[in-house]
């Protein structure tokens, strides 16, 4: 019987030729190969060792031939135990380092994403932060002008028979300017200005209306209150205490 070929020195060519002659699968990495080529030529060795058991002791009474085949079987079953096991370990190694490179391989991959983050982060953080600071300064910049804008004093419109009235006009007190008729109203501010009463170049029709006769006044000294029949309060007299 020819001796046990070594598989596990064979390449992975040479090992799928062989599993074609043979049947077998060629699907899977060198070794996966070798687990299929070891059994199956155990057990063609096998095989023929109950072929030649099954012919009795005829053609050998004393069964050396038989002695000597399973002597033979017993020491290739045994070999190829220890080749696929060496097959194993290498194949087994090789994972090894092939896992121990792709664990560098990703723990690089994540130091350097989780360094890319970082730094990502802390720009998006300084940029939100730079953005807040600019909106709180604008916030002030607003508030200040509203608050200037606030303080500064506003002047109201005033009426324009108040620029030519006197003092007295704009003290008046709302019972006393309710009680100016109406069709008076127009010479109002002429009798309560502080000028001289006396007779310009427009006609007296002009500033009263038709129905209301036009006199002079007797005495400069006359306030307006006394032409429109308006008694002003006397002033109270001050006493003089001891």
């Amino acid at each position: 019987m020819e001796r046990l070929p070594n598989f596990h020195e064979w390449t992975k060519d040479e090992l799928l030729e062989e599993c074609d002659q043979r049947g077998l699968s060629r699907v899977g990495a060198k070794n996966d190969l070798m687990k299929q080529l070891y059994p199956n030529e155990i057990q063609k060795r096998r095989s023929a060792y109950e072929r030649h058991k099954a012919r009795g002791f005829a053609q050998d009474p004393e069964g050396i031939r038989l002695l000597s085949e399973l002597q033979n079987l017993k020491r290739d079953w045994r070999l190829a135990a220890r080749h696929q096991h060496e097959a194993e370990n290498d194949y087994v190694q090789t994972r090894l380092k092939r896992a121990e490179n792709d664990r560098e391989e990703s723990m690089q991959s994540a130091n350097t994403f989780a360094q890319d983050e970082h730094s990502n982060i802390k720009r998006r953080l300084k940029v939100h932060k730079q953005r807040r600071v600019a909106r709180k300064a604008a916030r002030e910049t607003a508030r200040e002008v509203l608050k200037k804008a606030i303080q500064k004093p506003v002047r109201e419109p005033v009426q324009e028979h108040f620029n030519t009235s006197s003092s007295r006009d704009i003290s008046m007190k709302p019972s006393q300017r309710s009680a100016i008729p109406t069709h008076v109203a127009p010479i109002a501010p002429m009798l309560f200005s502080t000028t001289s009463t006396t007779s310009t170049s427009a006609p007296a029709s002009a500033r009263a209306p038709a129905s209301l006769p036009v006199t002079a006044p007797t005495s400069s000294k006359k306030s307006g209150w006394a032409l429109l029949g308006i008694r002003s309060k006397a002033p109270t007299p001050k006493v003089r205490k001891g």
